[in-house]
């Protein structure tokens, strides 16, 4: 049953995510993408993506591209 109730949970904020990144898509014209982030799904531009690989906020040698890959959705 907890299993169950989580898995829900986790297809609920997926779905939030996706939504808000499509709104966020239409105001500001920037690509989004819907990563897992610590078993969470967060929305992020493609433009902060590439700030915050500069800054070494993820391991080394991860790349935009592959942030795409790995993502749940993206926009355009």
């Amino acid at each position: 049953m907890v299993k169950v109730f989580k898995s829900w949970l986790n297809y609920r904020r997926c779905q939030r995510a996706i939504r808000r990144a499509d709104r966020l898509a239409v105001t500001t014209g920037r690509k989004q993408l819907v990563l897992m982030y610590d078993g969470r799904p967060v929305v992020m531009s493609k433009q902060h993506l590439k700030k915050m690989i500069r800054e070494h906020k993820f391991m080394k040698g991860f790349t935009p591209q592959q942030a795409e890959q790995l993502a749940i959705y993206k926009t355009r």
